[in-house]
């Protein structure tokens, strides 16, 4: 995240972004960075459920098959 903090643009913010920076507290435990990093979507207009998605991919695998379509996307992200 911080090495993304230059590029951040927000809707609401404008150019107040700087206002919300760090964004992440790295004294923080794990889910305590995750929680600041839901923060800023939920701030920049996303809704809950929606940011938690960006922040959690869906499980998948043999358990949990997936579609055509998701796979394929999946397999661009990583480079496959």
């Amino acid at each position: 995240m911080r090495a993304r903090e230059n590029a951040l643009r927000c809707g609401f913010h404008k150019n107040d972004i700087k206002d919300l920076l760090p964004i992440i507290d790295e004294r923080g435990s794990d889910s305590a960075c995750l929680d600041n990093a839901l923060e800023l979507l939920h701030r920049c207009g996303r809704d809950v459920a929606h940011a938690m998605m960006m922040l959690i991919p869906e499980a998948w695998g043999e358990r949990y098959p997936i579609g055509p379509d998701l796979r394929r996307r999946t397999r661009l992200s990583s480079g496959k």
